[in-house]
């Protein structure tokens, strides 16, 4: 069963538009392999 999560919306607004996104934010620890290579380069 899969159930929409409603949350607040990113209030910046440019020209009156306000922006939304289909993706997503990261899972917990998604990146974090990604993110600890960048800062030993």
């Amino acid at each position: 069963m899969v159930t929409a999560t409603v949350l607040p919306r990113c209030p910046i607004r440019i020209d009156g538009e306000i922006f939304t996104s289909a993706k997503g934010s990261p899972a917990l620890g998604e990146n974090t392999g990604t993110i600890l290579q960048e800062f030993k380069a």
